[in-house]
C-alpha cells in the first residue's frame, strides 16, 4: 500500500484522527468522536510502515479497552509470570555454570 496510514483510518472509521508535531521530533496522534478522545504519543516512522500500523491499531484497541474497564490489567498475574520466567532464567544460568564446572 502507498499509504499505509490509510489503515489507521478504516480501523476508526467513526473517529477523527489527527497528528501534531512534538519539539522532541515525535508526533501525537489524536482520535476523537462525539463521546471521546484519546491521545498517544508516537513515533513518525509508525504511520508509514504497514507493520507498525498495524501494531499501533493493536494497540489503540487495546488502550480504549482498558480505558472503558472492558479489559483489566491483572497485575498478580503479570507479577506471578515475571517470577516465573526470573525463576527460569535462574535455573538455566545454574545448569549451565555446573557444566561448565563439569567441563573444566
Amino acid at each position: 500500500m502507498k499509504y499505509p496510514v490509510k489503515h489507521l483510518f478504516n480501523a476508526f472509521p467513526t473517529y477523527e484522527i489527527s497528528f501534531s508535531p512534538r519539539p522532541d521530533t515525535s508526533v501525537l496522534l489524536t482520535m476523537k468522536n462525539a463521546r471521546e478522545t484519546f491521545t498517544k504519543v508516537i513515533e513518525p516512522a509508525m504511520i508509514f510502515n504497514e507493520k507498525m500500523v498495524g501494531r499501533l491499531i493493536r494497540e489503540l484497541r487495546r488502550d480504549m479497552k482498558i480505558a472503558n474497564g472492558s479489559l483489566s490489567l491483572n497485575t498478580q498475574q503479570g507479577a506471578f509470570l515475571a517470577n516465573r520466567a526470573n525463576e527460569a532464567a535462574h535455573a538455566q544460568r545454574q545448569e549451565y555454570a555446573e557444566l561448565q564446572w563439569r567441563r573444566a
